[in-house]
């Protein structure tokens, strides 16, 4: 995955100014924060293609950062060497999501889409997502609102202060062969 999306990237950034601010978000399973060689893998692949490492952004779900939080925290330190970023996905959904920004540092929190679906309806869904938003900016961390289905939902998320959206109210998922452009 991780080369597929760098060769797409290096032909992205060839004149293309948009794309140079572009950002990859790759979703990693348990076993490949664990695997001591995949960082080195990401090192060369990103030398190879001639990218960026911030044009890649790590999502790690925050049950598998708990559950293997030696690996995820070795893992993240040495992907942001390469200058990768990180993502905890699924945050706001378990007990283990504020603690574990202690010990596995994130550069985004996407807000779990179970909570986001939820915030029109739900002022308690609309507050966790305003308390997460405020914890997040006093420590330096840019949000996601996650599974976002419509405009009232986006407006809720921006009064809530959230930084950026994903969902399909705001694009349906398509091959990399297909994305026209790169939007921020």
């Amino acid at each position: 995955v991780i080369a597929h999306v760098l060769q797409w990237a290096s032909t992205r950034n060839t004149g293309n100014e948009g794309a140079a601010h572009g950002k990859c978000f790759i979703n990693i399973a348990a076993a490949t924060i664990s695997d001591p060689d995949y960082p080195e893998f990401v090192q060369q692949q990103l030398q190879k293609f001639g990218v960026a490492g911030s044009a890649i952004c790590f999502e790690l779900t925050v049950s598998d950062a708990a559950s293997r939080r030696g690996d995820a925290a070795e893992f993240t330190r040495l992907v942001r060497r390469s200058g990768c970023q990180i993502a905890r996905s699924d945050y706001g959904g378990d007990h283990h999501s504020l603690d574990i920004l202690k010990h596995v540092p994130a550069d985004f929190l996407k807000i779990d889409g179970s909570i986001v679906l939820n915030i029109l309806r739900d002022p308690v869904h609309f507050a966790k997502v305003v308390t997460i938003s405020r914890m997040a900016k006093t420590i330096g961390i840019k949000t996601i609102g996650e599974l976002v289905e419509d405009e009232a939902t986006m407006a809720k998320l921006c009064e809530a202060g959230i930084d950026f959206a994903q969902g399909y109210g705001i694009s349906r998922p398509q091959p990399l062969a297909d994305v026209a452009r790169v939007t921020s």
